[in-house]
């Protein structure tokens, strides 16, 4: 008996050595529970792969923060919220060769840059709302 009590306790140990609390890893944020600030990071990773020329990269990352994007918005039915969200899919549905064109061109890509660099910033230290600080960054 005793070594059954045991050998379940090595069992539920083991299992629980997975977790990140005992690997220190990070795990990815739940889409159910994201926050804005989580959207955020993933937004100044595509902003700054789109100032580096890699548009691949820029609608990557947008992929990844539509499900966080989505969980923010349903847990804050804000108006702001909605907004980022929109704009985040805007972003992850352009395909790449067509990112340089529209950012010239196109009147929804202005207004989804004004979204995101009002919530996200550029991430440069004192970037923010206005898109003039940051003339060459699309979104």
């Amino acid at each position: 008996m005793r070594y059954a009590a045991a050998l379940v306790l090595m069992l539920v140990l083991g299992a629980c050595s997975d977790s990140p609390a005992t690997t220190g890893r990070a795990e990815p944020a739940d889409a159910d529970t994201a926050t804005r600030a989580e959207v955020c990071a993933l937004v100044v990773t595509g902003i700054a792969a789109f100032n580096a020329g890699d548009y691949e990269a820029t609608v990557a990352a947008f992929e990844r923060a539509v499900p966080l994007a989505r969980g923010a918005a349903a847990a804050d039915d804000s108006t702001a919220a909605a907004d980022l969200l929109e704009a985040v899919e805007y972003y992850a549905d352009l395909p790449p060769e067509e990112y340089l064109e529209s950012a010239a061109t196109s009147p929804d890509f202005a207004r989804y840059k004004q979204v995101t660099l009002g919530q996200c910033g550029d991430g440069r230290p004192g970037s923010g709302a206005s898109s003039e600080e940051s003339p060459g960054v699309p979104v």
